[in-house]
């Protein structure tokens, strides 16, 4: 059961000011962050282009621009859930005594804040997606086949689910039952993505390390020990971010933590805290680790093999694994 069932505190005007003044902060990030990801799937997908006219296979290019336009898209929904957080903020402060009302925003302030972590969601299951492929690839094995259907079905799944959730639960207005349900829902999609990036994220870094030593013996370039450091951030980092958030989703499920915190500049901060460590710092270190290469890249272009050589492996160290 929830810890309290009344409605969100009142904030004094003061409160207000600096809650809005930190949502315009972080809307601000989110936005850029998601202007950057888009330029990052629109050079990926010129990208394609071009390299389906050289008859080169895109396969893994396809994979990676996918999960670069649901990270833009997930950071656009961030931004706007909070415009409309700090706007529903203002109307709490000036409520009536009308019930119903208040539930439908209570209601409507838990999609805003759950239906953008599913977009997240099923951006890491696409990203995990594109690890395990490189994974694979970085062994000279090929891929099962059952699993782009797999990571498909899971994500139709967990969209069916929670658009039933919140169709049934709307209609009674019964914003405890969504929060419950939803916030169970995506903890366990959490706790699935933390296995799976930390198997294959670690996984992969150990094959590159493999490769870096090779490439080290055999006098290669330092092009693997770049990517192995860029990796290394994301991999590192992500399944520390996506426990916590497994740990904060099954809290709000069961009425541990509220999701409207008790007023204060105390809980004001931490809750934009909150959102740069678990939301905006993780989008900035995707983009960092799979920002374009263009040495790679040119590489890859000037290829005349159908073999193709993903932006995130380096040429040099596929070349020395060939030897």
């Amino acid at each position: 059961m929830p810890a309290r069932q009344e409605g969100p505190e009142t904030m004094s005007i003061a409160e207000l000011h600096r809650s809005r003044l930190l949502a315009v902060v972080d809307v601000i990030l989110f936005f850029t962050t998601a202007v950057i990801a888009t330029r990052y799937w629109l050079e990926t997908h010129s990208r394609i282009g071009a390299l389906r006219r050289r008859f080169v296979s895109v396969d893994s290019l396809v994979v990676r621009r996918l999960f670069l336009q649901l990270l833009s898209l997930a950071n656009v929904l961030r931004a706007f859930g909070l415009v409309l957080d700090a706007e529903f903020r203002s109307i709490y402060s000036r409520r009536g005594d009308h019930k119903l009302l208040i539930a439908v925003n209570r209601w409507f302030d838990y999609f805003i804040s759950s239906f953008p972590t599913m977009v997240w969601s099923s951006m890491l299951s696409v990203l995990l997606l594109y690890v395990v492929e490189i994974y694979y690839r970085s062994q000279l094995r090929q891929r099962p086949k059952l699993l782009r259907p797999t990571i498909a079905a899971f994500n139709a799944a967990a969209y069916l689910i929670y658009g039933a959730i919140a169709v049934q639960t709307l209609r009674v207005a019964g914003y405890s039952e969504f929060r419950l349900s939803v916030y169970c829902l995506l903890g366990c999609t959490h706790v699935l993505l933390v296995l799976g990036l930390a198997r294959y994220g670690f996984g992969l870094l150990w094959q590159l390390r493999q490769r870096t030593q090779k490439c080290a013996t055999g006098g290669g370039s330092s092009s693997s020990e770049v990517v192995l450091w860029r990796l290394s951030i994301v991999f590192g980092l992500l399944p520390v971010t996506e426990l916590a958030r497994t740990i904060n989703d099954f809290e709000y499920s069961l009425g541990g933590l509220p999701f409207n915190l008790g007023t204060g500049v105390s809980a004001l901060l931490f809750l934009a805290a909150a959102k740069l460590m678990l939301e905006w710092v993780p989008s900035v270190a995707i983009l960092y680790a799979f920002r374009p290469d263009q040495r790679s890249l040119q590489l890859t272009a000037s290829s005349q093999s159908d073999s193709f050589v993903d932006p995130l492996l380096p040429p040099d160290a596929l070349l020395q694994e060939e030897m």
